[in-house]
C-alpha cells in the first residue's frame, strides 16, 4: 500500500473542509478553483499553476437512514444519514450536496441525523433534528433552522439528547411542520415525549399532555404525521398522529392541535409501528416490525387505518421472518 497517496488525500480532504467550516456561509460548490499566487517553480517542488478540488467518495460508513420529499416543489428532497449529516438533492447538477460540510470536531454530534422537516407552505424553509446518540458521553442534539434550502443554518441547542445513529433510526419522521402554519412544529423524541415550538423552532415546549414520554427500547416516538387535508393556509392543523415504538397502544391523535391525545380505537397490537403515510382517500398506511430495527426484525405487517369509518385493515404483502419498513403512497392515485 502507497502510505505517500494517502496521506495526500486526506491531506486534500482537510484542505476542503477547513474551507467550508463556517457556519452561515454558503458551501463551496462541487468544483472550486484556485487561483491564489504561487511562487516560482523549484527543484523537487509542483509547477505553478490551478487546483481542481472535488470530494473524494468515502464508499464506507453509515447509511440513508431516510428520504424526505417537498410535497411543493418538484425535485426539492433531503436525505438523512445516521452518521454522515444531511444532503440535498441537485436538480441541474444531478448529485447529492451535503449540508453538513461545516460541522467540526466540537460538533460532530450534529452528523447524526434524527430527522428532517420540510415547510409545506414554504419550500426554502428546512429544519434538522440533529443528534448521534442518547449515551451520557454525547451531547444533547440540536435543532438546525435554514431559511434558504439548507445553505446557512441558525442552531438552537436542545435540553436533551437525540440519536440518529441509533435503534430505530429508519424510523419517522419525527420531526413535521405544520401544513397550513408552518410556524407550528412537533418532534417526537427517544426519551423526552413530545414538544413544540409555534415560532419556527426559535423555542420549544414539552407537550405534558402527550401520554407517552419514551418506550421500553428507548425508542419513543417514531414519527409524527399531520392530517392537513383541507386546511387553509394560514390555519393551524387540528389533527395530528404521533406513532411511538411499543406493541401495546402505538397510535395516538389529537383532534384540538395537540393539546389532548387518545389512542386510536382498534389499532393493531403485538407489533411496532416505524412509518405512516397518506393516500389519496385521506386512509393512513402503517407499517410494523416486531423490533425497532434495523437488526433483529422477525414479523411485521402493512395495516391500513379509514379516519372516516375508524376500520382497520390488514393489508399485509407477504407474512415472514421480516418488518416492514419504508412505505408510500401515490397521492394522486387512491389505492
Amino acid at each position: 500500500m502507497n502510505t505517500s497517496k494517502i496521506l495526500w488525500i486526506i491531506a486534500a480532504v482537510a484542505a476542503t473542509t477547513s474551507a467550508t467550516v463556517a457556519l452561515g456561509q454558503k458551501p463551496l460548490p462541487a468544483t472550486t478553483k484556485s487561483k491564489a499566487a504561487v511562487r516560482p517553480p523549484q527543484k523537487g517542488t509542483f509547477e505553478s499553476g490551478a487546483y481542481n478540488w472535488q470530494n473524494v467518495p468515502i464508499v464506507g460508513g453509515g447509511f440513508v437512514s431516510g428520504i424526505i420529499l417537498h410535497p411543493g416543489e418538484r425535485g426539492l428532497m433531503y436525505a438523512r444519514t445516521d452518521i454522515g449529516g444531511a444532503y440535498r438533492w441537485d436538480t441541474e447538477a444531478k448529485r447529492w450536496v451535503s449540508l453538513s460540510d461545516w460541522v467540526t470536531s466540537d460538533t460532530w454530534n450534529y452528523t447524526g441525523i434524527e430527522s428532517i422537516g420540510v415547510d409545506p407552505s414554504d419550500p426554502k424553509r428546512l429544519y434538522i433534528a440533529a443528534g448521534t446518540y442518547t449515551n451520557d458521553w454525547a451531547g444533547n442534539g440540536a435543532i438546525l433552522r435554514s431559511a434558504d434550502k439548507g445553505a446557512t443554518w441558525k442552531i438552537k441547542p436542545l435540553p436533551f439528547k437525540l440519536g440518529g445513529n441509533e435503534d430505530g433510526r429508519f424510523a419517522g419522521e419525527r420531526l413535521a411542520v405544520d401544513p397550513g402554519n408552518g410556524a407550528v412544529l412537533f418532534l417526537g423524541t427517544r426519551r423526552n415525549g413530545l414538544w413544540k415550538s409555534t415560532n419556527r423552532g426559535e423555542t420549544w415546549a414539552q407537550v405534558a399532555a402527550f401520554p407517552v414520554p419514551t418506550t421500553p427500547n428507548g425508542v419513543g416516538i417514531a414519527f409524527v404525521l399531520y392530517d392537513g387535508r383541507g386546511v387553509k393556509r394560514g390555519a393551524t392543523t387540528q389533527t395530528i398522529y404521533a406513532g411511538v415504538s411499543d406493541k401495546g397502544a402505538s397510535l395516538y391523535r389529537s383532534t384540538d392541535g395537540g393539546a389532548t391525545w387518545q389512542a386510536v380505537p382498534g389499532q393493531p397490537t403485538g407489533l411496532m409501528p416505524s412509518h405512516g403515510v397518506w393516500d389519496a382517500n385521506g386512509d393512513l398506511y402503517l407499517s410494523y416490525g416486531d423490533a425497532a430495527g434495523p437488526n433483529g426484525m422477525t414479523a411485521g405487517a402493512v395495516h391500513r387505518f379509514e379516519p372516516k369509518t375508524g376500520v382497520w385493515t390488514d393489508v399485509t404483502p407477504e407474512k415472514g421472518s421480516f418488518g416492514y419498513g419504508g412505505i408510500a403512497a401515490d397521492p394522486k392515485r387512491a389505492g
